[in-house]
């Protein structure tokens, strides 16, 4: 799970191409909906606001510059 850089939602690795992103090491991850080459939310679960801090054993392991501060 991480927090998108553009709007801010909770969002699952596996249902966007944050994955590839990462691997690219891009500056910053977009939710599947703010993606450009997607552009649309994916509806897997609810849009919600990511508003907790990071938390490893609930969000799992990212590397620390993806990590919500």
């Amino acid at each position: 799970m991480f927090k998108c850089s553009r709007c801010g939602c909770k969002e699952s690795t596996a249902t966007c191409r944050a994955q590839l992103d990462m691997q690219e090491d891009a500056a910053s991850l977009l939710c599947s909906e703010c993606d450009p080459k997607v552009g649309v939310w994916h509806r897997r679960f609810a849009k919600l606001p990511f508003d907790g801090p990071h938390v490893l054993n609930k969000h799992g392991p990212l590397p620390e510059k993806y990590r919500h501060k």
